[in-house]
């Protein structure tokens, strides 16, 4: 929207941020490193990650021993105050 020079409003900002979730999280099995670049240019643009967003990321990169990444997300994680559920910390590092 931004480069067509169209402010976003509240509710296609809202939708951006959606989209943006729905993508890392569908990336994050076949494509985990353009994933993680997405969630970067995420936090970067000001855009908010969700928790399904962290759980996508930190069970794949706790599942594959990339451990740099997962401990990145948990900084992160505690950095913006996500609304922990349980579900984010069930991962087995």
């Amino acid at each position: 929207m931004v480069l067509w020079g169209v402010s976003p409003n509240r509710p296609t900002w809202g939708l951006q941020v959606k989209i943006h979730n729905t993508v890392v999280q569908g990336l994050h099995t076949e494509h985990p490193n353009r994933a993680f670049q997405l969630y970067l240019n995420m936090r970067t643009r000001g855009i908010s990650i969700d928790a399904k967003t962290f759980d996508s990321l930190m069970n794949y990169f706790c599942n594959k021993g990339d451990l740099p990444k997962a401990d990145h997300l948990v900084d992160v994680m505690v950095l913006v105050v996500v609304d922990f559920t349980s579900f984010v910390w069930n991962c087995h590092c």
